[in-house]
């Protein structure tokens, strides 16, 4: 039985809500970095994030809670220290797969209608991230959304074929 850490508030204690959920009877977490990236107290975002990730996992072992996955803060085309840590707490937690969405809005704030256009964006940015992923052995997972191209399976599947890497799907 899988739920996803975000059915907490995102400054609630990561190892509280592990702890409780396992209580309540659930055997796998998706662990929602989003809500530690976006939580600006957050021990995700400081020097001693490594420290408290081991925490976590231990915490997590202790209750019987695997990570099955994990939703990633930032869209294909970020980068950056804090998104990096994406993968570097996916290595140390174990966990082997990341959803990071596909950057879905255009310079007008619209939705990409273009397939063309969509795949231009989107094939470059996550093959820039297959170093990283590949360094901490993550996967990273392509999301259909609700919104324009990337509500189309078939294009996410072009997406992924495009790409072309045991460490992208």
């Amino acid at each position: 039985i899988v739920t996803s850490t975000c059915v907490f508030p995102k400054e609630y204690p990561l190892e509280s809500a592990i702890d409780r959920l396992a209580k309540v009877g659930f055997d796998s977490l998706d662990l929602d970095i989003c809500a530690l990236a976006e939580y600006k107290d957050s021990p995700f975002r400081t020097d001693k994030w490594e420290d408290w990730a081991k925490s976590v996992r231990d915490i997590a072992e202790k209750n019987g809670i695997a990570f099955t996955h994990s939703h990633a803060a930032g869209e294909s085309n970020s980068r950056g220290e804090i998104f990096n840590r994406n993968f570097e707490i996916c290595r140390v937690l174990g966990i082997k797969t990341t959803v990071l969405h596909p950057k879905w809005l255009n310079s007008e704030r619209s939705a990409y209608r273009s397939e063309d256009e969509f795949l231009s964006v989107n094939v470059p940015a996550y093959k820039g991230l297959l170093g990283i992923a590949e360094e901490n052995d993550v996967k990273i997972l392509a999301e259909n959304l609700l919104f324009g191209s990337v509500a189309e399976p078939q294009i996410i599947s072009k997406l992924v074929s495009e790409v072309n890497s045991p460490y992208f799907g």
